[in-house]
């Protein structure tokens, strides 16, 4: 297994805390499970996801450490950032090989907005992949 310091950044905004296995289920099912055969992991994020262990949660000094709260909470009072909520994005508008801008329905109305330097898709495990392949 390669050193903690090769697969988990350190200095970013999202802490994360590893959960120890403390309570009599979860203490069970790891035991059970290493008792069928799986082996014990530790770390479950390092690269090799195979086995039972403790999971990391984002969670620093008992508070949850949101992706609101350590990327929007900082920079939401900026100009040039505006926040469309009960929205979807439903393309990405692409001339010449680039991202230039996004088509979204918001309140069942269909939106587009163009960006003047960049896109930022930010769309999750599906829907991300889901969108780039829309074209």
């Amino acid at each position: 297994m390669p050193p903690v310091w090769d697969v988990h950044g350190f200095d970013g905004p999202l802490k994360t805390t590893r959960n120890p296995i403390q309570a009599e289920p979860c203490v069970a099912w790891r035991d059970a499970c290493i008792q069928a055969g799986y082996p014990y992991n530790e770390d479950l994020n390092s690269g090799e996801q195979y086995g039972v262990g403790p999971c990391d949660g984002t969670v620093r000094d008992g508070i949850r450490s949101s992706v609101s709260r350590c990327y929007i909470t900082p920079v939401k009072h900026r100009k040039n950032l505006e926040f469309f909520v009960n929205s979807r994005v439903s393309k990405i508008i692409v001339k010449n090989g680039r991202a230039t801008g996004i088509e979204f329905v918001q309140n069942k109305q269909k939106r587009v907005l163009h960006a003047d330097k960049e896109v930022i898709l930010c769309g999750g495990a599906f829907n991300s992949p889901h969108l780039l392949q829309r074209g």
